[in-house]
């Protein structure tokens, strides 16, 4: 025998379904009432030290911004997602961003594959992605990408050039991880050590998860090798180096920013000392009040010194929310091209400027103490 349901439970139930709406509601406001970033960065595994301070350039930039009230009025909230530099968790993670309520309004993204297999997803939405990466594929067919990085072509224009006029190098070997920013750079160390007059005897792929190149560097480094450059991240480089100089060799070795991490560091010890190496022009101590003001938020935060790929994110965050601020709406196609427009633009590391949706940075070569 069925029960009727009684006048009671009746007004019972459509009670809860209002609360619940409104509740839905509130919730639909409060998001409403910020701009979200997506966050695609790896927090664990071999690159877990490059989302750090990524995660933390961003995290200073937004607060910032917060504390002059927010970008077009509203509070800028951060959703972070740990990528495990790895392009079908990447995947995953931006498909189920862009079927929240509350979609991203600029994502930003680090390592080259990762990138590369989310933008699909991003050009679909017409959102902006900013990127540190150095692969040339990142520009290409898109019209939302912004990179923040030194470029593949630019590091082999610049270490070319270094080889050739500074180290007087005529045979190189190279030896590049085997993922999308390794593959882009050889290509690049190819091309321009060729038009240099640099021969370069050996190009080898590595497995950044290998940790272990004694046969590798036997059968490639030779009497010829006059000097090599290593592409790559983390531990995996940092062994790399690290194998090279116990296999004997004592000649000449160049590198890129990459080099500075302390997972490379520590990993690599006495063996990268001395390694010339192209790095963005930023300087922990500078009087330049622009500097000065982030280094001291900085160390106000975190409790120590920022780090190169820190200040880039810094940098590029703080010039997308100018950009931003100028146009007055998060209208993207024209907030490329007020970020396109920025050829002074008054960063950490000087003056900035942005050409074909790719910031450029002043670089300079250092030497590993």
């Amino acid at each position: 025998m069925k029960h009727k349901p009684n006048f009671l439970s009746v007004v019972a139930m459509l009670f809860a379904i209002l609360i619940f709406a409104g509740c839905g509601n509130d919730q639909t406001k409060k998001q409403e009432g910020t701009i979200k970033i997506g966050v695609v960065v790896p927090l664990s595994g071999n690159a877990a030290t490059l989302g750090d301070y990524t995660l933390k350039g961003l995290q200073i930039a937004v607060d910032e911004q917060n504390a002059k009230g927010g970008l077009l009025g509203k509070q800028i909230v951060l959703e972070i997602q740990d990528s495990k530099a790895d392009p079908k968790e990447g995947v995953s993670i931006i498909k189920n961003m862009f079927s929240e309520i509350q979609k991203p309004s600029i994502v930003y993204s680090i390592m080259s594959s990762v990138t590369l297999a989310i933008k699909p997803e991003t050009e679909a939405n017409k959102t902006i992605l900013m990127s540190a990466v150095g692969t040339d594929k990142f520009l290409q067919n898109s019209s939302y990408t912004i990179r923040n990085f030194v470029a593949a072509t630019t590091i082999g224009q610049e270490l070319s050039a270094y080889l050739k006029d500074s180290m007087q190098v005529h045979h190189l070997t190279v030896f590049y991880s085997n993922n999308e920013f390794g593959i882009s750079v050889k290509d690049a160390m190819l091309k321009y050590c060729h038009e240099k007059g640099i021969n370069v005897g050996n190009a080898e792929t590595y497995e950044e998860t290998s940790l272990d190149y004694k046969s590798l560097i036997a059968a490639k480094v030779n009497k010829m090798t006059e000097c090599i450059y290593v592409a790559g991240v983390g531990k995996g480089l940092g062994t790399m180096l690290k194998q090279i100089r116990e296999s004997g060799y004592t000649g000449k070795i160049i590198s890129d920013p990459l080099i500075t991490f302390p997972d490379v560091v520590n990993t690599a010890g006495d063996a990268i000392k001395g390694i010339p190496y192209l790095d963005f022009a930023f300087d922990v101590n500078s009087t330049d009040p622009t500097t000065k003001t982030f280094v001291n938020a900085f160390k106000s935060k975190f409790n120590r010194d920022p780090q190169n790929f820190t200040t880039i994110t810094y940098d590029g965050a703080k010039m997308l929310f100018d950009a931003i601020t100028k146009v007055g709406s998060l209208h993207n196609d024209k907030v490329i091209a007020e970020l396109n427009s920025m050829k002074d633009y008054n960063g950490v590391f000087g003056k900035n400027a942005v050409n074909n949706r790719n910031i450029k940075f002043t670089f300079v070569f250092k030497k590993v103490k």
